[in-house]
C-alpha cells in the first residue's frame, strides 16, 4: 500500500505493488520533466488521474 499526499495532488491510496522509485517516475511526468535515467517501473497513473 502507497499513501501520497501533497498540497497540489489529491490524497490517494494505491491498493497494489509499489515500490519508492514509481514516486520518481510519477513526479518527473506530472511536474513534465525528464524522467530519471534508470527508471524502468510504471507510474502511479492512479495519483495523475485528476
Amino acid at each position: 500500500m502507497n499513501f501520497v499526499i501533497g498540497n497540489v495532488l489529491k490524497p490517494k491510496t494505491i491498493f497494489r505493488e509499489v515500490d519508492t522509485v514509481d514516486n520518481a517516475l510519477t513526479l518527473s511526468l506530472y511536474f513534465r520533466i525528464n524522467a530519471p535515467s534508470c527508471a524502468t517501473r510504471a507510474p502511479l497513473i492512479e495519483v495523475l488521474n485528476r
